[in-house]
């Protein structure tokens, strides 16, 4: 199986509905119009006028009229004027105590699965590694360095 196939086999796994292969296809012109786009991905070549990523400008054309775009690494998105009334904001997520108490209860009710790659242990030489595989490994989930007892 190629790692292509691999990969999509995994979103699938991980309960995606529908899985694009950024590298061979162009989301915007296959998608059709959705309600909300959540924009995580930093373009790293943005318009210098615009503020505005040609990714970010393929999510505006995915968006049904009225639509939703909702942008986690651009504050530009929310300067710019409304297209098709397409109401644009900028969200600065700032994780709370009770925030974490919630991730944590989501984990514990099976509601929120954490994919962990490997582990590494809290030690000089692990901290190296994990630096190392991350800088080096085509990973899918988190890296994680743990200490030997976790005080609760």
């Amino acid at each position: 199986m190629s790692a292509i196939a691999e990969a999509r086999n995994f979103v699938l796994q991980l309960g995606a509905d529908e899985v694009i292969d950024y590298t061979t296809t162009d989301f915007a012109e296959t998608m059709s119009p959705v309600d909300v786009v959540l924009d995580m991905v930093r373009d790293p070549v943005i318009d210098r006028v615009t503020g505005i990523g040609a990714t970010e400008l393929k999510n505006y054309r995915i968006l049904k009229d009225n639509g939703t775009f909702i942008s986690l690494v651009n504050p530009a998105i929310a300067e710019q004027p409304s297209i098709s009334g397409i109401d644009a904001q900028f969200a600065l997520i700032t994780p709370g105590a009770s925030d974490w108490e919630a991730f944590i209860d989501w984990i514990q009710a099976n509601k929120l699965h954490v994919y962990v790659e490997d582990v590494f242990p809290f030690t000089r030489q692990g901290v190296a590694d994990a630096h190392e595989y991350y800088d080096t490994q085509n990973k899918r989930g988190k890296i994680v360095i743990q200490r030997d007892s976790i005080d609760r």
